[in-house]
């Protein structure tokens, strides 16, 4: 009995803070859950509970979480952040932008959180599809930080995105001369993409995603992979336990070209019900979706 006790009393000091700095989310999203399940008011709970599922591409589920955490003063900036990425990722960039930007003016958040704000906010803008606020927003960002490797590098995708490589690829440079950064390199390896050097840009997501998984690096590496090794390379690692259920916008548009390919169409047919349920209001996945209506 006494052992007993002692490894429930172990079970509940794990806090899912500890598998989210250990970079693994859905542990951290089970702990949680155990935890609300014997106190479901728990805001800090809430909060880790968001941000694990923001992590493996659940974006929509997370939102509710993070409603319940608002007022926990342990973990706001946190809070904030996440909540902006989840509605970024359902199609609110304009909403996001506006939380971060409150966030820069608050007094506790230090220089390198700010720096990583304005990049954020610069993504939420380009995911809004509001390339004149997304540029302004570059712009002061490169202004206030001249040296920032991440501003030149923001600007970089900016101009990929808007198709002039040139001035892209000029950014990208000067990125490369203050000091190596990942953002960077996803850069470089998008102008490959573009450029039609699909080996090179293979190659770079590979080694981002390996450096640091987010879902975008995720999503880049996997739309390389479908060119580069091809499409049933693709299914066969995107179909990995870790990564079957991610259901992050950009990962599932290149799980829609990786399906369509294939001819799979049940797959298909729910991959695109789960995208207009999940995603109507992000312009990129509803770009996707209709290109085969």
């Amino acid at each position: 009995m006494t052992a007993f006790l002692f490894l429930v009393g172990f079970a509940f000091a794990i806090t899912p803070q500890k598998f989210l700095q250990d970079g693994a989310p859905k542990l951290a999203l089970s702990v949680a859950y155990q935890h609300l399940a014997n106190n479901p008011d728990s805001s800090e709970n809430h909060i880790f509970a968001g941000i694990a599922l923001c992590r493996i591409g659940r974006y929509a589920d997370a939102l509710s979480h993070f409603d319940f955490g608002i007022g926990d003063k342990r973990h706001d900036i946190k809070r904030v952040e996440y909540q902006a990425m989840a509605l970024r990722a359902i199609g609110k960039g304009e909403q996001a932008a506006q939380l971060r930007q409150e966030l820069l003016f608050d007094p506790r958040v230090k220089v390198a959180i700010q720096v990583r704000l304005r990049g954020d906010i610069i993504d939420d803008y380009r995911v809004a599809g509001m390339y004149d606020k997304a540029f302004a927003e570059a712009y002061t960002f490169i202004g206030k930080h001249p040296r920032s490797a991440l501003a030149n590098a923001l600007l970089a995708e900016l101009y990929l995105d808007t198709g002039e490589l040139e001035q892209a690829a000029f950014f990208i440079w000067k990125a490369e001369q203050l000091r190596f950064n990942l953002r960077t390199e996803r850069a470089a390896g998008r102008l490959s993409m573009l450029k039609g050097d699909v080996e090179t840009a293979y190659h770079t997501f590979r080694l981002i995603q390996r450096s640091l998984r987010t879902n975008d690096n995720l999503a880049f590496y996997l739309e390389a992979m479908r060119q580069y090794e091809g499409p049933q390379k693709a299914y066969d690692f995107i179909s990995l336990p870790r990564f079957r259920s991610n259901e992050a916008p950009l990962v599932l548009i290149v799980k829609h070209r990786i399906y369509n390919e294939l001819g799979k169409k049940q797959e298909l047919n729910m991959l695109r019900q789960r995208m207009l349920s999940l995603y109507s209001k992000n312009k990129m996945v509803m770009a996707e979706y209709s290109q085969l209506l």
